[in-house]
């Protein structure tokens, strides 16, 4: 049942029931065929219907909201088909209870459910605010709320639920620091999906651990400590990304990551600033949670630098891969690039700043696209990566260096920021004259 995404309205989920032996029936399955499917674009997301089902929208667009039933096609797997029992949102903290007694994904029967604030009806389209499905997942029927039927009196949940909905309600769309030791800049930014800065000792994995997260997500370009994570019970996966932007292997990855991995997933950087909140972004549109402009959202609250604009760029314009398209494997230490490598993007923005120069640190015309203060946090943060892991093939003088040229460039952006052009002259001569001293005893 792999491909049930509907791209065509003719496949056919097959949901085993029993035999219906009360009407004596040697029937042991029915078949419930797709009615439409999720279409989602940048700004819009749509419950496209088979044009023979349009007659039954009529009277649809009285009701604000509506229950939509569609297919977990991703977790069509014997295994998970299989799975009865589950600690529900992925949480060990909560007690091991049936999958009946939970909205888990995994079940025998993969039908999921979720209540819709309806936009627009118009022939066979019903437009939703959102859904928590992905682009082309089935859709196998529709059902209106109702106001005063849709209710329970005296409706009770487990413990653990009440908890997790007053842990819930009581969060604040602000980034919290000092809550979980060992972390910093945490922010949940959806039911599954935490960004923050990288862990550091024991006690940093102890709080995930405490969080419930499974897999934490490092999109820096040092090392991850692999070890502490194992020995926490959770899995480290690795995809690097630059000040830049989020390339669209990255994307693929955290596509990959959301639709495969098992969650809660911790997502960092190295302070949990900026990088880290951009792939949580990304990752959050490539699970369905959001898109566009509210994944911008996310950027703002974790208080994301406009100077990245690349990281801005990609994540409002973030598509998330194909149903079957060939995603990146997952890895627990990606290759980085190599000190020869880093040196050449430091070299490229390193011209870049001159011409910047030439501009008197404005744009130049010729390259409009050149922004000086982000091309001098390029440069930083080449310094930045390869002082993080560079060999011991090199000595502590060249590690200083690394430092000193890092923090010309900073200086310099910083500079370019505040319009203080006299200074930006001075970090720039400081820039040339470290990376000259540097070359002269290890390049040249």
């Amino acid at each position: 049942m792999k491909g049930l995404s509907l791209a065509i309205a003719i496949a056919i989920v097959t949901v085993p029931v029993g035999v219906m032996a009360d009407e004596g029936q040697d029937t042991t399955e029915f078949k419930v065929s797709p009615i439409g499917h999720v279409q989602k674009s940048e700004d819009r997301t749509l419950i496209v219907l088979d044009k023979k089902y349009e007659p039954g929208l009529l009277g649809l667009n009285g009701y604000s909201h509506a229950y939509v039933f569609w297919w977990f096609d991703r977790n069509d797997t014997p295994g998970k088909r299989a799975t009865l029992q589950v600690h529900p949102m992925g949480n060990r903290d909560n007690p091991l209870t049936g999958v009946f007694a939970t909205r888990s994904p995994v079940r025998p029967n993969l039908v999921a459910l979720t209540l819709c604030k309806i936009v627009a009806v118009k022939e066979n389209v019903v437009e939703v605010e959102k859904i928590d499905a992905f682009d082309g997942t089935a859709v196998i029927d529709i059902k209106p709320f109702i106001p005063g039927y849709d209710t329970a009196e005296d409706a009770k949940m487990p413990e653990w639920l009440e908890r997790a909905r007053k842990k819930r309600q009581a969060k604040t769309d602000k980034p919290t620091t000092g809550e979980h030791a060992g972390l910093h800049n945490v922010m949940r930014v959806s039911d599954r999906i935490v960004s923050g800065s990288e862990p550091h000792g024991e006690e940093a994995f102890k709080s995930l651990e405490k969080m419930g997260v499974k897999t934490v997500v490092s999109v820096d370009g040092a090392r991850p400590n692999v070890e502490l994570a194992k020995k926490h019970g959770l899995r480290y996966v690795h995809i690097p990304i630059g000040y830049d932007g989020v390339p669209e292997h990255a994307g693929a990855a955290l596509a990959r990551l959301v639709r495969e991995a098992d969650g809660p997933f911790y997502i960092h950087c190295h302070h949990g600033r900026h990088r880290g909140p951009a792939a949580a972004a990304v990752a959050c549109v490539a699970s369905g949670a959001t898109k566009g402009q509210d994944a911008l959202k996310i950027l703002e609250k974790a208080g994301t630098s406009k100077n990245y604009s690349g990281l801005w760029r990609d994540v409002e314009k973030h598509k998330p891969p194909a149903p079957g398209t060939d995603l990146p494997e997952l890895v627990e230490i990606a290759e980085v690039d190599s000190l020869a490598a880093a040196m050449a993007k430091i070299d490229r923005a390193y011209d870049n700043l001159k011409l910047c120069r030439e501009a008197k640190w404005s744009t130049p015309k010729d390259h409009p696209d050149l922004v000086p203060a982000l091309q001098a946090f390029i440069v930083r943060e080449g310094f930045q990566e390869p002082g993080q892991h560079v060999s011991e093939d090199y000595d502590g003088r060249f590690k200083a260096w690394l430092t000193e040229a890092e923090k010309a460039a900073d200086g310099l952006g910083q500079a370019v920021l505040g319009g203080n052009l006299d200074q930006a002259d001075k970090q720039f001569g400081a820039l040339i004259n470290s990376c000259k001293q540097c070359h002269d005893e290890y390049r040249n």
